[in-house]
């Protein structure tokens, strides 16, 4: 169990600094925006839950030339907007206040809320009764004790270590009370939790995403869940904390520890733009097999819910496979229906029966009792599917589009209608016939 022993007392910590380094400038790019769309959107839902009666107060940072035009847009839905202190402008999460030098940027320090609760949180605040302030914000009465017995008696700048209750590697946590990425301005609540898995933190934070759901923020809401999700690692020594990601390592002050500290959440939650590696959260990436699969399993699961609908077609004599990679799915269905196949992709390395672009169409002789095509090849060419589908009304009387990771139902299908269609886990698969039959 960490405790209080493990603060070196009587050394000046660093100044407060947050650095962020990515693996890549392709992560940069990637993340960047995601991170700050997800930031910003915290912060309008901490505003917003105080307008929809979620919380009586919020605390907020004002810039100065901004603190008027500010206070005069929440006064006309009757709140108030009462400064608090002034505060150094910086990174976005800092983990103690200090002397504000405003020979430097700074900001105000705000409280908001309708006049009654913002006075109570004033005076509160004036007072420093953090029991009294973690009530009107709104706080779990487990995270104000946990605040107040870390933060306040033991003089914790970073609540990251107490809050892992003496394990090093957690594999039992809620991403909703996962705030270790707080120095990113990523976070689903605004107090600091008692543990990685309150459950009272959780339903705060489940408040915020319906919220966010509300306001039409879903997507960024579901980004920002998915963020807190990874698996991250905490270190912390002499004063100086690292935080490492998939996609970027943050460097930051912490307490000044004795030795060596580390928290490690565990996930199989994984971001694109990731990098293989050996040491904790990277892990060694595996490369799909020639028809984009990481497993022999997970193709022989796919393939398998394609063979499924495939029985509800009729007269399978003569099947053609638009993107048919290493012809694998194709010798299946040749075993499993003693039909004829024919397998059409551009990669000659793949060693299809015809080599071509399956958009061109000119391979197309004879007539077929079924298409092949995967959703994620019509997405590649949308006009070009048009053109295709057109061609393959002549020659095909039935067609099944396939998609390894999401729904089919939205494909245009042409003079096509469904038959039936299938479902298992990421693999979806529709089977069409030709109006006409």
């Amino acid at each position: 169990m960490t405790t209080r022993t493990n603060l070196v007392s009587g050394q000046d910590l660093p100044t407060e600094f947050v650095r962020v380094n990515w693996i890549s400038e392709r992560a940069q790019t990637k993340w960047e925006p995601i991170f700050a769309a997800c930031s910003h959107l915290f912060t309008v839902l901490e505003q917003e839950a105080v307008k929809a009666k979620i919380r009586r107060a919020t605390i907020q940072s004002v810039n100065p030339a901004e603190i008027d035009k500010f206070s005069q847009n929440w006064m006309k839905d009757d709140f108030m907007v009462i400064p608090l202190e002034k505060v150094q402008a910086g990174a976005t999460y800092q983990s103690s206040g200090g002397t504000c030098d405003i020979s430097k940027p700074w900001m105000y320090k705000v409280a908001i809320g309708r006049f009654e609760d913002v006075r109570e949180l004033v005076y509160a605040y004036k007072d420093r009764n953090n029991y009294k302030i973690g009530d009107i914000l709104g706080y779990p009465d487990c995270c104000i004790e946990f605040f107040e017995q870390h933060w306040i008696k033991e003089h914790w700048l970073d609540t990251s270590l107490p809050m892992a209750l003496g394990e090093t590697s957690i594999t039992n946590w809620n991403p909703l009370c996962n705030i270790l990425l707080r120095w990113l301005g990523l976070r689903m609540v605004s107090h600091l939790p008692c543990s990685f898995n309150c459950v009272d933190t959780a339903q705060i934070g489940r408040g915020y995403m319906q919220l966010a759901y509300d306001l039409g923020h879903r997507t960024t809401i579901d980004a920002l869940y998915d963020i807190l999700s990874w698996p991250v690692e905490w270190t912390g020594l002499h004063g100086i904390g690292i935080l490492t990601t998939p996609v970027c390592r943050v460097t930051f002050r912490t307490d000044m520890l004795d030795q060596k500290q580390t928290v490690r959440l565990h996930s199989d939650a994984r971001p694109e733009m990731q990098v293989s590696g050996l040491e904790f959260p990277l892990h060694k990436i595996r490369k799909p097999n020639a028809n984009g699969f990481l497993s022999e399993t997970a193709e022989r699961s796919s393939h398998n819910t394609i063979l499924d609908i495939m029985r509800n077609a009729k007269n399978l004599e003569r099947v053609i496979d638009l993107g048919c990679g290493d012809s694998t799915l194709l010798h299946k269905i040749a075993d499993e229906f003693s039909c004829k196949t024919v397998g059409i992709d551009s990669d000659a390395n793949k060693k299809p029966d015809i080599r071509a672009d399956i958009f061109d169409a000119d391979y197309l002789k004879g007539d077929y009792s079924l298409a092949l095509i995967s959703k994620a090849r019509i997405r590649e060419n949308p006009e070009g599917w048009k053109f295709l589908l057109s061609m393959l009304a002549e020659y095909s009387q039935q067609l099944i589009i396939y998609s390894y990771d999401g729904d089919v139902r939205d494909v245009y299908v042409g003079p096509y209608h469904v038959i039936c269609g299938i479902i298992d886990g990421q693999t979806s698969a529709n089977l069409y016939a030709l109006t006409t039959t």
